[in-house]
């Protein structure tokens, strides 16, 4: 079983953890990894990503899919996923670069009282997040569909 928490503290699913620890037997500084530990589980992985200085930070959310990531990759051995980590930084690095781009679609969408995230496989999570980030500093409403391959 693997959970993920922001904060290390979410009710939820420190609650799944219990639940799990009762039906699933042999499954450090916040209370889910001190759970985590009590319960008998093997590992915690802190994603570290640092204090959030703002609402509409994301190296939370970044940071946990990395840890995912890397994740798979040890568990699976295929360097290649190494690799294309490895580019992530220069793939955001390209995006901000388009300030120009980003400044047409803001202006283009500043208006909307709604807006619509579609989200397919692996882009789903980032359309929830795209979607919560709105609503969190705009106020806008956003919703999210999971598009079916």
């Amino acid at each position: 079983m693997i959970l993920i928490s922001q904060s290390g503290e979410t009710a939820d699913t420190l609650r799944a953890l219990k639940i799990a620890n009762k039906k699933i037997r042999n499954p450090c500084y916040r209370l889910m990894s001190l759970e985590v530990q009590l319960q008998g589980s093997d590992q915690v992985i802190y994603s570290r990503p640092g204090p959030e200085i703002g609402v509409a930070a994301t190296k939370t959310y970044v940071s946990q899919l990395t840890c995912i990531y890397m994740l798979a990759i040890a568990m699976n051995g295929d360097k290649t996923l190494l690799e294309k980590l490895k580019k992530v930084p220069s793939y955001m690095k390209h995006a901000l670069e388009d300030e120009k781009h980003i400044i047409e679609i803001a202006k283009k969408y500043k208006d909307c009282s709604d807006l619509f995230f579609i989200g397919r496989g692996f882009s789903y999570p980032t359309a929830l997040e795209g979607a919560l980030k709105l609503k969190e500093i705009t106020y806008i409403h956003g919703e999210v569909m999971q598009q079916r391959a």
